[in-house]
């Protein structure tokens, strides 16, 4: 055995050490992918090492050490990073000046408004496109975040947007096979059935002809 050895009636069986299994040959090790097998149960990124994995989380996040699985994001604002007001978001931070001051620009530092204008328009998407993760939309003395046709917005930070499962809402235009994908969906036709006049979400069977 090429580790571990375990005496049996009228034979034997060969044993790994923790983190590696048999191989075919019930006699030689190798490293368990654990990777493999839903992502390590990592939030974000799994990375093997030899006998074991571990998580990793992006630079922005940090690793929960309770799990040492799931990532949370980092308040950059406790840092001190803006000179006034600090407001954090997913993955960065916007600062923030008091009234008659404006950011300067870095966006780090305040500056006095060189003309103050009473009511005048704050364009909030102006800066770090308002915290929306798609797109930003001025209105008059605030703004909204909006999000592409197949996804929807947040309900919670109303600033994010998910990806929607048409296949399963029964909302895409499939006749056959569905199958939801990031951003959009994928229309197929079964073993058996062809595609029409090139359109993927339209299938006729093999001996069926369509009327013009």
């Amino acid at each position: 055995c090429e580790s571990g050895c375990q005496n049996t009636n009228g034979s034997f069986v060969c044993t790994c050490d923790e983190g590696f299994q048999l191989s075919e040959d019930k006699v030689h090790c190798e490293d368990i992918r654990e990777c493999d097998v839903f992502n390590g149960g990592c939030s974000h990124t799994c990375v093997e090492k030899e006998g074991s994995y571990s998580c990793s989380c992006p630079y922005d996040h940090r690793l929960n050490q309770t799990d040492s699985r799931t990532c949370y994001d980092v308040n950059e604002c406790y840092n001190d990073v803006c000179e006034r007001g600090c407001q954090n978001t997913n993955g960065s931070f916007v600062c923030t000046c008091d009234e008659g001051f404006q950011l300067s620009e870095d966006k780090v530092h305040c500056e006095a408004n060189a003309v103050i204008v009473p009511f005048a328009d704050i364009r909030e998407c102006d800066v770090f496109n308002g915290g929306c993760s798609h797109t930003c939309v001025e209105e008059e003395g605030s703004y909204s975040c909006s999000c592409p046709y197949d996804h929807r917005l947040n309900q919670t930070d109303s600033r994010t947007c998910y990806d929607i499962d048409e296949c399963a809402r029964n909302i895409s235009d499939c006749e056959d096979i569905c199958e939801n994908k990031e951003p959009f969906y994928e229309c197929s036709c079964t073993e058996g059935k062809y595609v029409v006049d090139g359109d993927p979400s339209k299938c006729t069977s093999r001996y069926f002809k369509l009327d013009k």
